[in-house]
């Protein structure tokens, strides 16, 4: 009896891995589609890069020149892949994109996390004469959710998050 029992439960848990299996596509999207997170996009007092592949640094060099931004702030610290830090090598793409110079800032501290690097957004901001009170948030779209969280958690309520 104990033998059939245990068949049994392992016939209906290999039938509901198989259904799994078979079904991971439609689950994959579904968990993808939680994590994408995306405001409509409008005009912020600076738009922050953080630390990733070079078509966030090109997106947000387009926001900019489409007049979505006053600044480009870029975090990120050393860059394994290209040898250089992320501000650096965002304020190269950026200005081959045709930003001022002037209107890109960067902070190259070394940073380890999203956390991290919201905390030096957040430090360049205490340390400006006037306020911030919006900022479009560039990063891989699946990172967006967590990334929000991150943002509300470090600046508060208040400030204005788009999440481009």
């Amino acid at each position: 009896m104990a033998r059939k029992k245990a068949a049994l439960v392992a016939a209906a848990v290999g039938l509901m891995g198989l259904t799994l299996f078979l079904a991971r596509e439609p689950i994959l999207f579904k968990v993808g589609d939680f994590l994408v997170v995306q405001d409509k996009v409008q005009v912020v007092d600076v738009i922050h890069v953080i630390a990733g592949p070079d078509e966030s640094t090109d997106y947000a060099a387009r926001l900019f020149k489409q007049g979505y931004g006053e600044k480009i702030f870029f975090t990120g610290g050393w860059c394994r892949e290209h040898k250089q830090n992320h501000g650096d090598r965002g304020r190269e793409r950026a200005v081959a994109n045709g930003v001022p110079s002037e209107a890109i800032v960067t902070d190259d501290s070394p940073v380890t996390s999203t956390y991290s690097e919201v905390m030096r957004l957040k430090a360049w901001m205490a340390g400006r004469g006037e306020p911030i009170r919006s900022v479009a948030s560039v990063s891989d779209p699946y990172h967006m959710r967590r990334a929000r969280w991150t943002y509300r958690h470090i600046l508060g309520e208040d400030l204005e998050l788009r999440m481009a």
